[in-house]
C-alpha cells in the first residue's frame, strides 16, 4: 500500500473521535493513527515501546469495531476522518 499525504491538509483525528464513532480505545486509535500516518506495524512497535503480538491483537479489534478487513480497507475509511474530520459534538 502507499499512502500518500499533504502535510498542510493533515488535520488529526482526535482519540475522542474514533471513540465516539468506531468505540476504538486510547491505544487502538493510536495505532490507527500511526497508520494513517504511513508507519509500518514494526515501526509502530518500536516507536510505542509494545510487541508485534500487541500491535496485531489492537489491530484486530480495530477491523472489527471499523468493519474493515484489510489494512488498506482501514487506511481508505480512517483517512478521510484525518483529513477532513466531521463535526461531532464529543
Amino acid at each position: 500500500i502507499i499512502v500518500i499525504n499533504d502535510p498542510t491538509l493533515m488535520s488529526l483525528a482526535p482519540a475522542s473521535l474514533l471513540k465516539t464513532l468506531y468505540g476504538l480505545t486510547e491505544k487502538e486509535s493510536k495505532l490507527a493513527r500511526g497508520l494513517v500516518d504511513g508507519l509500518t506495524i514494526n515501526e509502530y512497535c518500536a516507536r510505542s515501546f509494545i510487541t508485534p503480538n500487541t500491535a496485531r491483537s489492537h489491530l484486530k479489534a480495530i477491523y472489527r469495531k471499523t468493519s474493515t478487513n484489510r489494512q488498506a480497507d482501514l487506511i481508505r475509511v480512517l483517512s478521510r476522518l484525518f483529513i477532513n474530520p466531521p463535526n461531532v459534538n464529543v
